[in-house]
């Protein structure tokens, strides 16, 4: 992932939950000026500031830093997780998935209704 992609996505989830640069910078010690030149790409992103806004963001609104990084992670689907396993990582999920069907039809009280 390049590093402006980092930097996309963080000023994406500063948007999307309502913070301001003001505020962020503030909370991280460092000036608008230095986030906001982050931002349009004036800096290249060293990545201890750019883990000192998140964690300042962080302490704003609890949680950004878990959304940030799963977007930065993105989400794979199913398929793309199993495909990437080896065989002994299958058969591990398999045992394990059966196991728990095996519990469930033996403890069906024991499960939780989502």
């Amino acid at each position: 992932m390049k590093d402006r992609d980092l930097v996309k996505i963080f000023k994406l989830k500063l948007i999307e939950l309502g913070l301001s640069q003001t505020e962020v910078s503030q909370e991280a010690g460092k000036t608008r000026s230095h986030l906001s030149r982050l931002l349009a790409g004036g800096r290249t992103p060293n990545i201890q500031t750019l883990t000192d806004f998140i964690n300042a963001a962080d302490r704003l609104r609890p949680g950004f830093a878990d959304q940030y990084w799963l977007a930065v992670a993105g989400r794979p689907s199913i398929l793309t997780f199993v495909e990437s396993m080896d065989s002994s990582e299958i058969a591990v999920l398999l045992r394990v998935l059966s196991d728990r069907i095996a519990d469930a039809a033996i403890h069906p009280a024991s499960q939780k209704v989502a």
